[in-house]
């Protein structure tokens, strides 16, 4: 069974955890590390196999992002005051068994004061946390996390694969820019002044597991800095007949809305027409909270393991 836990809320935290995964995935092995969505198998019950993990961890990684303490559902009810909330569960259970916790802050959050918590949770604020920052030190930051758990665990730590090849590569490519540069005084067009800044996954909250129409909660996104958002996609499997593309927009807490943007369909799982719904709205984003609207929610997927939340895929990259 996994030895590493992952919690987290998709609405400010699956797209850092989902790097996390395939970090801690590549250093330990793909067998090592539970997130729900990618370790839950499809007929699975979800509080089962919540438990049966956290019965077998070792390690338990809380991601907390800016609205983790926040989050309200529906009704406006902060989900941590609700006793069922998955988050307040899987947490209050490991805090009860003799595992290592590591909070880890993302997307520039701060870690929450006891007083600020339910009573069974209340200890988690004694625990280390570590800061993921976003930029230039992420890479550094989330390699100090995979040598914390590394120890916690007696494994080797390995560096990133990607990490160790930046040296080389840059090496590399600055013999090729040598060797090559004479060209470029000839070139009768300008080369760009700045390279494009590389992409991000901002939310993913999406699964290949079984999926039913109309979402039981709303899907939210909050971000700290601005974002260029480049992509929005979200998905209508509809029982194979995928759904017209309708309009997708972004609602700010604050009730501005940036949109509507007219969707086009893309094909999807066993090639179905319009199962997924596609904008690019090449915009920059301020910071906020933000609410996925989409023009279909009666076909707009979700399920168990994305929390009752629509399907929703995000890109961009940070301003």
């Amino acid at each position: 069974m996994p030895t590493i836990f992952i919690s987290y809320r998709r609405g400010d935290g699956g797209g850092y955890a989902g790097r996390i995964f395939d970090r801690l995935r590549q250093q330990f092995g793909d067998g090592e590390v539970f997130r729900d969505v990618d370790t839950i198998e499809s007929g699975t019950r979800f509080p089962d196999a919540i438990a049966r993990q956290l019965e077998d961890c070792r390690v338990f990684v809380v991601i907390i992002g800016p609205t983790w303490l926040s989050a309200s559902d529906e009704n406006g009810v902060r989900r941590l005051d609700n006793p069922r909330d998955w988050v307040r569960v899987e947490i209050a259970t490991a805090l009860k068994r003799n595992v290592c916790i590591i909070p880890v802050t993302v997307g520039g959050a701060a870690a929450p004061a006891a007083q600020d918590l339910p009573e069974d949770l209340r200890s988690l604020a004694d625990w280390q946390r570590r800061d993921l920052r976003d930029g230039d030190t992420w890479g550094s930051d989330l390699e100090f996390l995979v040598r914390r758990i590394a120890k916690e665990l007696g494994v080797k730590y390995t560096q990133s694969k990607r990490k160790a090849a930046v040296a080389l590569a840059g090496i590399a490519l600055l013999g090729v820019i040598v060797a090559t540069s004479w060209l470029f005084l000839y070139r009768s067009t300008p080369a760009p002044t700045q390279e494009s800044p590389a992409e991000i996954v901002i939310l993913d909250n999406t699964n290949r597991y079984d999926v039913r129409n109309g979402p039981i909660q709303r899907t939210y996104l909050t971000i700290t800095r601005p974002h260029f958002i480049t992509k929005i996609y979200t998905y209508h499997w509809n029982n194979e007949r995928g759904s017209p593309p309708g309009l997708l927009s972004l609602r700010r807490s604050d009730g501005t809305v940036f949109g509507p943007w007219e969707a086009r369909g893309i094909r999807g799982h066993k090639n179905v027409e319009n199962a997924s719904w596609l904008v690019e709205p090449k915009m920059t984003l301020p910071v906020g909270t933000y609410e996925v609207v989409d023009s279909e929610p009666n076909t707009w997927s979700h399920n168990d393991q994305s929390k009752g939340e629509g399907f929703t895929f995000i890109q961009g990259h940070p301003k």
